[in-house]
């Protein structure tokens, strides 16, 4: 700093300036007024002017230090409420505006309202990260319950009251609709295993309206297998009743693949066997009938010829008799015209043997009397 100069004396006929200054003063030292306002331009809002010019000078000199110390509290005070609301927290600072005007108090005042907006965002950020905890909270408990098979859960639409908005909005309706895409499936599917498996109702569909991709896929294989299932059961059930009733023409046809395939394999393969079985069991039956008829015929034959051999055994002594006395004019008639009838028990004896489809002519033996008929 120059060393004071001495104090001049103000002549009476010049009025004093606002500044205590008097109106005749020394000349402006334009290289101090360059360097300062260089300093302040430079962001050095700690030069000043001196303070003893006079004079127009000295008005110059306190107004640029009065700007310049204004510049400094409004950096101090920015830098104050800087530190305080984006480091602290501290939202309810604001800048002061002290005698601040025009250009000055607007500036402060913009400042401030930056920081209640900031303030306002900050509450409503908050705000929304509380509305995503209490949404996020809500689905996971849904979830959870779907994972554990209840289907009856949905997701709020509404958080504390108010309608949830955009994509939020269409997250949980869309969370919502698979539920219930879901729990109309699984309804479905537990009434046709219901009526498979436990009532015996055979035919039945899976009905799931409005569904695409995967889920329409899934509901197709449904009705296939439900489908397939009950042709094959009707199948095996219709030709199981026609064996029961005697018919063993007939043979499943239905199409069949694995173990259901095996099964119908098996039952065509028992039919064919009792087929089979009861075609040799009727040969069988008329192999027995027909031999029991022959053994009946060859019996009755035989108690004929026994007959015969002891009525001639019988007649002998009669036949002596007769031949030692002199015939009689009867007994000359009768061994001369009817001699005595004598034949070979098995002279008359035919066996014929009962064939299916075959007719057999009467016997004219006695021995016809003795066999059952053919």
């Amino acid at each position: 700093m120059p060393a004071p100069k001495p104090a001049r004396l103000v002549p009476a006929n010049l009025a004093p300036s606002p500044n205590d200054h008097s109106a005749s003063a020394d000349p402006l030292d334009q290289t101090t007024l360059l360097a300062a306002l260089r300093g302040v331009r430079d962001g050095d809002f700690g030069v000043r002017l001196p303070r003893d010019w006079t004079g127009l000078p000295g008005d110059i000199a306190e107004t640029v230090n009065a700007v310049v110390a204004r510049n400094q509290r409004l950096t101090r005070d920015l830098e104050r409420v800087s530190r305080a609301v984006g480091r602290d927290w501290k939202t309810e600072q604001r800048a002061v505006r002290g005698d601040a005007a025009g250009g000055w108090a607007a500036c402060l005042e913009a400042v401030n309202v930056l920081i209640a907006d900031l303030t306002q965002s900050q509450a409503n950020v908050r705000a929304q990260l509380a509305d995503l905890t209490l949404m996020a909270t809500d689905r996971d408990r849904v979830l959870n319950a779907v994972a554990r098979g209840d289907l009856s859960q949905r997701v709020a639409l509404d958080v504390d009251g108010r309608p949830l908005e955009g994509a939020f909005l269409r997250s949980g309706q869309v969370v919502n609709s698979m539920i219930q895409t879901l729990a109309i499936f699984a309804d479905q599917v537990t009434t046709m295993a219901r009526e498979v498996g436990t009532q015996g109702k055979l035919g039945g569909q899976a009905q799931v309206t409005g569904v695409d991709g995967r889920w329409k896929l899934l509901t197709d294989s449904v009705n296939s297998m439900a489908a397939n299932l009950t042709s094959q059961v009707r199948a095996i059930a219709e030709v199981s009743t026609a064996v029961t009733k005697g018919d063993l023409s007939r043979s499943i046809t239905v199409d069949a693949q694995g173990e259901m395939g095996q099964l119908t394999d098996t039952i065509n393969e028992m039919i064919s066997n009792l087929r089979r079985t009861t075609h040799k069991s009727t040969e069988q039956d008329w192999l027995q009938t027909s031999l029991a008829r022959f053994t009946r015929t060859l019996q009755g034959q035989r108690e004929l010829q026994t007959n015969d051999e002891l009525e001639q055994k019988a007649q002998a002594p009669v036949r002596t008799e007769r031949r030692g006395r002199a015939p009689e004019a009867g007994d000359g008639c009768r061994d001369r015209g009817a001699p005595t009838e004598s034949r070979p028990a098995d002279a008359d004896l035919q066996v014929q043997v009962a064939v299916p489809g075959q007719h057999v002519p009467r016997a004219a033996n006695t021995a016809e009397q003795h066999a059952d008929p053919v």
